[in-house]
């Protein structure tokens, strides 16, 4: 089961207990969004 299905099927739960995965995702964005912006 994927992280998504597991967020949709469980939102509550996801937020207790994987916190650090959304917060992982959302820093590779801004990784990503660091790299594409100052490193053509």
């Amino acid at each position: 089961m994927t992280v998504t299905q597991r967020f949709l099927n469980n939102p509550v739960k996801q937020k207790s207990d994987d916190q650090s995965l959304p917060d992982r995702h959302f820093l590779m964005l801004v990784i990503r969004n660091y790299q594409l912006h100052y490193f053509p």
